[in-house]
């Protein structure tokens, strides 16, 4: 688990509500990293990687075209102008499904499931 690649997408909250400006993440596996991992690094996904079938969901849904992209070269900045709709999960159990104290839940983004029309 931890000595694969990961990836990681920061999402801020924009519904107003308690949760507003609230900032989440969410980590996926690649395959490997190209060049140094950082902002600016590269990455490689399989085709049933979750980054992989949630970055063309969300695509596909806000009308955009996926032909031509390459798993090796998958374009994240097409999230920039984009209101993302995501699942939220709550942890409440640890890795090895201990329950975690109340006071040190946390939020997770558990799911990209597609855009906001506005």
């Amino acid at each position: 688990m931890f000595s694969t690649a990961k990836v990681v997408l920061n999402f801020r909250v924009v519904d107003y509500g308690e949760a507003f400006d609230v900032a989440l993440s969410r980590h996926y596996n690649a395959k490997r990293l190209n060049g140094k991992a950082g902002k600016r690094g590269g990455f490689v996904v399989g085709k049933c990687h979750d980054l992989a079938r949630e970055f063309f969901t969300v695509l596909e849904k806000a009308g955009q075209s996926t032909n031509g992209l390459r798993l090796d070269r998958l374009p994240l900045s097409r999230f920039d102008c984009l209101i993302i709709v995501g699942k939220v999960a709550t942890v409440i159990h640890d890795s090895q499904r201990k329950p975690i104290p109340k006071a040190l839940h946390y939020s997770v983004v558990s799911e990209l499931i597609g855009i906001k029309r506005t």
